[in-house]
């Protein structure tokens, strides 16, 4: 065992853990950089709704103001975003706490009348 040195030992030690230092650094940046190109792509896809080609029909529109006769389309639910839905989610939330808050508050003054 005199061919080994204890230096030696420590030297090719410390190669080691930093080579899985770097190959663990790099797992993850590649696997960071793969998710951020999945949601570029999904981004992407989201804001750029897909037409139809010329030969086939357009799919089906709803009339959103009859008198104009302008087509709207129905929102794919699936297709927005966690953040999106949340906030929608939200807001429908506040209509509604509105709106119960209002009635509540009619029903009072209209039982303060009534007495």
């Amino acid at each position: 065992m005199s061919d080994v040195d204890a230096l030696k030992i420590l030297k090719w030690v410390l190669i080691v853990l930093v080579a899985g230092f770097i190959g663990q650094f790099g797992k993850m940046l590649a696997s960071h950089l793969i998710a951020e190109a999945r949601n570029k792509r999904r981004n992407k896809k989201n804001r750029e709704p897909e037409r139809p080609s010329p030969g086939t029909d357009a799919p089906s529109a709803e009339t959103g103001d009859r008198e104009k006769g302008e087509p709207v389309r129905k929102e794919d639910p699936s297709l927005k975003s966690a953040d999106e839905r949340k906030a929608e989610s939200k807001a429908r939330k506040k209509e509604l706490k509105a709106a119960a808050k209002m009635k509540k508050k009619e029903a009072k003054e209209k039982e303060k009348n009534d007495s």
